[in-house]
């Protein structure tokens, strides 16, 4: 494995090896509550580094090239044709998140039960240089992993009230900027013009952390009201109005 950084202006730190670990097993993906195979890779070398790459449900993905999708605003990660990645680093003593894209290679399992990919990454985060316009801080990652299955259960992330609403509002996001035409890597506005189709399309992304309360909806008008299945929250939007609205609401309430 190795890591280049890049800063603004074409700055470049030549590549450098990183000796790591590499597991995999089923874990809850906060982003929809959802049960996704991940795997997890831990870079000791030069700097601690966790990358974590997820697949869209809790099937091994195939084994070929998968793009990463970068979950913009109201995006879900519902297509098995794409995996998600985070990067965090520990650089001079401080955690630093970065965003990932680029593509993620997958071979069939051996007979011991690992999987087996490579990686070639890219990410990025501003740099914390006091400027208002800051630079930016790249981080390339080529590599390849030999996961092994951890057969620890994961420990259930905990659902809060913070959470299962911010859920909810990335679920209406990504309904509306889909329902209005707007590229979202989703789907089709056609796939929210419908009363079926559009419970469908929120249903097959968010059902395990929301119901569908009310949903009204046509090329011209919407309206979606959702319930958190974990903490009595609803959520609403509407075209006639431009923010999404939320209040803690006791299952049985209309």
């Amino acid at each position: 494995m190795a890591t280049d950084r890049t800063g603004e202006g074409g700055l470049s730190i030549p590549a450098r090896p990183a000796a790591g670990t590499a597991t995999w097993r089923i874990e809850i993906d906060t982003i929809d509550w959802r049960p996704k195979f991940t795997v997890r890779i831990q870079l000791d070398s030069p700097d601690t580094s966790a990358l974590v790459i997820r697949a869209a449900n809790e099937k091994q993905p195939e084994a070929r090239s998968h793009g990463v999708k970068i979950l913009s605003t109201g995006a879900s990660h519902a297509n098995p044709g794409f995996v998600s990645a985070a990067l965090m680093a520990l650089e001079d003593g401080r955690p630093q998140p970065y965003m990932i894209n680029n593509q993620v290679t997958f071979d069939s399992s051996d007979s011991s039960g690992a999987v087996r990919g490579a990686f070639e990454l890219v990410a990025s985060r501003y740099a914390e240089d006091g400027q208002m316009i800051h630079k930016i801080v790249w981080r390339h990652l080529n590599g390849a992993f030999a996961a092994t299955h951890n057969p620890v259960p994961e420990l259930p992330p905990k659902m809060t009230a913070q959470l299962q609403e911010r859920i909810l509002r990335r679920a209406l996001d990504g309904y509306i900027i889909t329902w209005s035409g707007a590229i979202n890597g989703d789907g089709d506005a056609s796939s929210t013009q419908s009363p079926a189709l559009a419970r469908e399309f929120l249903s097959s992304r968010w059902d395990a952390a929301m119901t569908i309360d009310s949903l009204s909806t046509s090329p011209q008008h919407t309206y979606v009201r959702l319930r958190g299945r974990y903490v009595p929250i609803v959520c609403s939007l509407s075209d006639e109005h431009d923010d999404i609205r939320c209040e803690r609401r006791p299952k049985g309430t209309q």
